[in-house]
């Protein structure tokens, strides 16, 4: 069911579905439902909002660490980083499809199309899926994992975290992490499995207890019998 919260004369109204469907089912849930999947920084005003942290649900849950946001990169072969785009256009939101192999990862397997945590971009469609989108250089280029250190205290100084939230959100969201869980900095992993293909991920906000992850682009909503999901969807209204 909703869930709303009265909240400095505002109200945060989510719908958080089932964490365990996979993700083309918890994502029809949310929008049958007259929800949207947020943005990072919608997700973000919504856990500022709130001013007592313990009646804020969407702060933290103990079963998962982090929320999917609408935000998500976008590999491309030869390139030495990664794009992180903020826009509308995930191509894993617009085409996700009902039918799918489960593999122990959010995305439905089709072959020639997803791999088990990526979708798999044609080359023609990228000018317009990466429209608007900032580049992150990976520092290593012997890593497959760009690791950034964030801290707290001036968020809105970083490129890729003003970018995501705005510098005045992305100010007071470190100002409150750093008050509720003393960490000075937090952190980004951004995941690049090498491929010859380009190929699309959706960013991931880091729960404010469960992990000092701010974002990452590699989750899972559903791992059937094996482990368990890392990842939950929420809806705001």
């Amino acid at each position: 069911m909703p869930a709303k919260k009265t909240i400095q004369e505002k109200e945060v109204d989510f719908l958080q579905a089932d964490i365990k469907s996979d993700f083309y089912t918890s994502k029809k849930r949310i929008e049958s439902s007259g929800y949207f999947i947020p943005h990072a920084k919608e997700l973000v005003e919504a856990r500022l909002c709130c001013s007592i942290f313990e009646d804020n649900p969407l702060v933290d849950n103990s079963e998962v660490r982090y929320s999917w946001t609408r935000d998500f990169s976008i590999y491309v072969p030869g390139e030495k980083g990664i794009y992180i785009s903020k826009s509308n256009n995930s191509p894993i939101i617009k085409n996700d499809k009902p039918w799918f192999d489960q593999k122990g990862h959010m995305w439905p397997y089709e072959q020639n199309k997803y791999d088990e945590k990526s979708m798999f971009l044609d080359e023609k469609n990228l000018p317009e899926i990466l429209e608007g989108s900032i580049f992150v250089e990976n520092p290593d280029s012997q890593s497959d994992v760009i690791r950034l250190e964030v801290y707290t205290a001036n968020f809105q100084q970083n490129l890729l975290v003003s970018y995501l939230f705005g510098k005045e959100i992305a100010q007071k969201y470190g100002v409150l992490l750093e008050q509720l869980t003393g960490d000075e900095k937090k952190f980004i992993p951004l995941e690049l499995d090498k491929s010859e293909r380009p190929y699309a991920r959706q960013l991931c906000l880091g729960n404010i207890l469960t992990t000092n992850n701010l974002i990452t682009n590699k989750c899972r909503l559903h791992v059937g019998t094996f482990g368990s999901q890392d990842a939950r969807m929420i809806g705001l209204n």
